[in-house]
């Protein structure tokens, strides 16, 4: 029988990237269940290969796409996270859906890499109007005006939303993002791998650390404190540098090893170095290979590995400081609150983290035999809930049912094709004018049936459905939805919805846009055609901008309206009302789905508005 297929997306050793060393460390084991093929960064350094015992075939993205054809019948993965070097996937995570390994639960600073670090401005804006909707478009309007957001953007906006409708299933490496998924993205598939522990932390067995301080240039009666992986803000290492600088007379002599890469446009430890006068103290190792990386870790008496705030990452540093049986000191929150309390150091994070970090550093210090036996606990509780082969069965399972399943729906199958003016007036000549309610019809704003399916909302549905039926809907295609309690709709399929009616009252009508929202598949039209008597005073088409908003606010881009013309007056028609004729005005909108996520109103928290109790 022949094995699946597995396209992988990821950056592999050498580069620089912990994602790249846990991608690297899988492929041996998903080479025994498939035929792997890792497609990397066009400017991705020559990886290293795996041998022949686990073949591994590597290809650069413009080969796989100028034979994408050829990997039409593969499983896609992707590995994301927060780093410029995975923004090459996003399109195609988009193009072909398949499991998503997140990383880090907010990709923002992902997103800032494929749009701002180029100057792209209005495409950041797009990102955030996709993720919510007409909110996101004002901040991302003010970012472009005045060059100005919170910092709290990058944890509070995570920017997962469209990557997370998308895909086929979800893998996260614990609880805290399991639950930061399912709130951005409630029908996500998802499913928790933990982060499993490198092979290579079994090297460290049986080191002398004499020798290795030797080696790395440590003095062996020093007290050697170490903290792993790129030098970001969020790692508190100001605050390391702040306790260390106030217990310098307390303390024995120390060495604090930083090992990991500066990234000074996030944090200036050597400016932080100097402020806190522990130049002599403090080393800075840059990047470490793996062997030195896993020799550091035996070296030390003690591992310092915080995170705050936390993106939802799962730091792959902990877990091989921890799998080594080094004694590591966290922040109690988010992931690492997870891990048991005898296998690390928690502090809490409130007013008081700096004095409680001191104590729980002296009390460490003064105690090396009970962080001797910390480390034991956390060496041997990782080696069973994290082995690697755990992981790799689970991805097995997944990949294989996802290989199996269907596409969740997302975006319209293909693209909307609308009659021109040729074909509308032929339709006209052959049928006649349209009634009143039927405006779209003159102008051309439903698209032509595909195949795929239209929502009907009318209070008058029997006006619509001859002049849908020429456009190429038959019955089957259409769901008419009662006008008076209408049902949320099941999926997001439709290409196209029509909201035709007399102009109804204003909450009723925000959540009728809300509700065709989550009828639509993204990037599906909607066309609202309104009808107004002359004696109802102010109301939505004397204000088009109002209900423009309106449809902003409900995921919404306008593309057209049609009000009577290039005069922007509206279009007075006369039909059969009761015992006489009665001037009314018609106007339409056309508009796209641009977000999944309507921002919230102040009228749907009017007892549901409208008598939809479900709307709320």
């Amino acid at each position: 029988m022949d094995r699946a297929k597995l396209a992988v997306f990821s950056p592999l050793p050498p580069c620089e990237n912990g994602i790249a060393d846990y991608t690297f460390e899988l492929l041996p084991l998903h080479a025994q269940d498939f035929d792997v093929t890792v497609v990397l960064d066009d400017r991705h350094p020559a990886p290293l290969q795996l041998g022949d015992a686990n073949p591994v075939r590597t290809v650069f993205l413009t080969e796989y796409l100028a034979d994408r054809t050829a990997y039409a019948d593969h499983i896609h993965l992707y590995h994301l996270g927060n780093n410029p070097d995975h923004v090459y996937m996003l399109p195609m995570a988009m193009e072909r859906p398949g499991i998503v390994v997140l990383h880090d639960v907010s990709l923002h600073y992902l997103i800032d890499c494929a749009t701002l670090r180029w100057g792209g401005f209005s495409d950041y804006t797009a990102f955030l109007w996709r993720e919510y909707g007409a909110l996101g478009r004002l901040l991302g309007e003010q970012f472009e005006q005045y060059r100005w957001r919170e910092r709290a953007m990058f944890y509070e906006l995570p920017m997962t939303r469209t990557l997370l409708e998308r895909a086929k299933g979800v893998v996260v490496h614990s609880a805290f993002a399991y639950f930061k998924v399912k709130a951005q993205c409630p029908d996500a598939p998802v499913t928790l791998i933990p982060h499993h522990l490198s092979p290579a932390a079994g090297a460290v067995d049986g080191l002398d650390r004499r020798s290795l301080r030797r080696k790395l240039g440590l003095d062996d009666v020093e007290l050697v404190l170490l903290s792993l992986g790129f030098i970001t803000r969020t790692k508190q290492i100001a605050t390391v540098f702040q306790v260390l600088a106030r217990l310098r007379e307390a303390l024995p002599p120390f060495r604090y090893v930083l090992g990991g890469a500066r990234l000074p446009e996030q944090f200036d430890v050597d400016r932080e170095v100097a402020r806190y006068e522990l130049e002599d103290v403090v080393t800075i190792t840059e990047y470490l290979d793996q062997t030195t990386f896993f020799e550091y870790i035996a070296a030390a008496d003690l591992v310092i590995n915080l995170r705050y705030p936390t993106g939802g990452e799962t730091s792959g540093t902990l877990i091989r400081a921890l799998g080594c049986g080094a004694c590591v000191v966290v922040v109690d929150h988010g992931p690492f609150a997870e891990l048991p309390d005898d296998i690390c150091v928690k502090v809490p994070w409130s007013d008081r983290f700096g004095e409680d970090l001191e104590a729980a550093l002296l009390a460490c210090l003064r105690n090396p035999a009970g962080c001797r036996e910390t480390g034991a606990r956390a060496k041997r509780y990782l080696g069973q809930r994290h082995a690697i082969a755990n992981s790799a069965a689970a991805y097995r399972r997944l990949l294989l049912d996802a290989k199996d399943g269907p596409e969740r729906p997302w975006g319209v199958a293909r693209p909307h094709r609308f009659l021109g003016l040729p074909e509308r007036q032929a339709l006209l000549a052959e049928a006649g004018a349209p009634p009143p309610g039927a405006l779209w019809v003159r102008e051309g704003l439903v698209p032509v049936a595909a195949g795929s399916r239209l929502v009907l909302a009318s209070d008058r549905p029997d006006r619509q459905l001859p002049w849908l039926g020429r456009h190429g809907y038959p019955a089957e295609l259409i769901d008419s939805l009662p006008w008076e309690r209408p049902a949320p709709p099941g999926s997001r399929a439709a290409a196209a919805a029509l909201l035709s009616a007399e102009e109804p009252e204003g909450e009723a009508l925000q959540v009728w846009l809300r509700l065709l929202n989550r009828a639509l598949a993204f990037g599906g039209v909607l066309v609202v055609d309104l009808l107004q008597a002359e004696k109802a005073g102010c109301g939505w088409l004397e204000e088009p901008a109002r209900l423009e908003e309106a449809l902003a606010r409900a995921g919404f881009a306008v593309l057209r309206r049609a009000l009577g013309g290039a005069s922007d007056l509206m279009l007075a028609v006369e039909f059969p009302d009761g015992d006489g004729e009665e001037v009314r005005y018609e106007a339409c909108w056309q508009a796209v789905k641009i977000s999944e996520y309507p921002a919230p109103s102040p009228l749907l928290q009017l007892d549901g508005g409208a008598g939809f109790p479900w709307a709320a």
